[in-house]
This record gives C-alpha cells, structure tokens and sequence, in this order.
C-alpha cells in the first residue's frame, strides 16, 4: 500500500472531514481521491501531516 493511501485510511479512521482538511491545508479535492493518477509531493505530506497532528513515520510501518 502506498502512503497515499495509508493517510487516507488514517484520515476516514479519524474521521476527519475532507471538506476542512482541503481548506485547512489549502490543498485540491483530486489530492484526496482513491485511483486517481494525482500524487503527492513531499510537501503535500508533510502538510496533511502536520493538520493531523501525526508524524508521516507514524503511518509509514
């Protein structure tokens, strides 16, 4: 499994609100959708982090 979708798996187990994690990190809706070829930057993941609270090595095991 890829990052992507480990931070997506953790996001709908928190049930963090995709609506306010888009405009809290100023980041597209694409950016949150599952099998879409729309990947992420480093950045990306550091700033989704960041609004969760949770260090990317977290999810990364």
């Amino acid at each position: 499994m890829n990052m992507k979708n480990k931070v997506l798996d953790y996001i709908e187990e928190k049930n963090v609100s995709i609506d306010i994690l888009k405009e809290k990190t100023g980041l597209k809706s694409e950016k949150f959708e599952r099998g879409n070829d729309v990947d992420w930057s480093a950045e990306d993941l550091l700033v989704i982090c960041a609004y969760l609270d949770v260090e990317p090595m977290e999810l990364y095991g």
